[in-house]
């Protein structure tokens, strides 16, 4: 947030093409940060000024950071509606890399509005791809995020002893690609908490 406002007050006030990338970023430390009025307040001024410059170059972005913001405010459903109307463009740079992005964000979504068995089977179907690259370590953020998901509808579908193993390895990419402390990590060590309180009860006794 300090970076992010030092560069901002560096802008000179015409530069508003620059300045879209910056509210939009700072919306998303915002949401993190649970900050959720002023969050959605940069958000749509970014959407805003990104509209009104012309060409879709940025827009894609920032309505990912309005999906999120708009989970974190309980309107998860908006946030799924907004995805499923804005897909993918034919011929968009790096195809397969956004695909298995908005794989990432459309499972997560789904799990977010508690339809967890489509977000799983998205999840699912999205980490079978991954696992059949050859250059594999390049997608680990989506692999992340996808294993978290997985993990988190096992685990709210009973499926506790299938959930425990791919939190566990949810957790261990979460620590390897982000700040230990950070609220997606926090998140996916929790569930794991959760599976692991479940399951003891379920084991033999020694």
């Amino acid at each position: 947030m300090a970076a992010l406002d030092e560069a901002r007050a560096l802008l000179p006030s015409a530069a508003t093409n620059r300045l879209s990338p910056l509210l939009s970023a700072r919306a998303d430390a915002l949401v993190s940060l649970e900050r959720l009025d002023e969050a959605g307040q940069d958000v749509e001024r970014a959407l805003a000024l990104v509209t009104r410059a012309g060409g879709d170059r940025y827009i894609e972005a920032v309505r990912v950071v309005r999906r999120r913001y708009w989970v974190a405010a309980g309107r998860a459903q908006d946030a799924l509606q907004d995805f499923t109307a804005h897909p993918q463009k034919a011929g968009e740079t790096d195809t397969a890399v956004v695909k298995r992005r908005r794989q990432a964000e459309e499972a997560a979504l789904l799990l977010a509005t508690g339809r967890d068995a489509a977000a799983r089977n998205v999840a699912t179907e999205a980490l079978a791809a991954l696992e059949r690259l050859p250059e594999r370590r390049f997608e680990r953020d989506a692999e992340a995020r996808l294993t978290a998901v997985r993990g988190e509808a096992l685990l709210r579908e009973d499926r506790v002893a299938e959930a425990l193993p791919v939190l566990e390895k949810a957790l261990a990419l979460h620590t390897a690609q982000y700040d230990p402390h950070s609220p997606a990590t926090a998140k996916v060590r929790l569930a794991l908490t959760k599976a692991q309180g479940l399951i003891a009860p379920l084991s033999p006794a020694r």
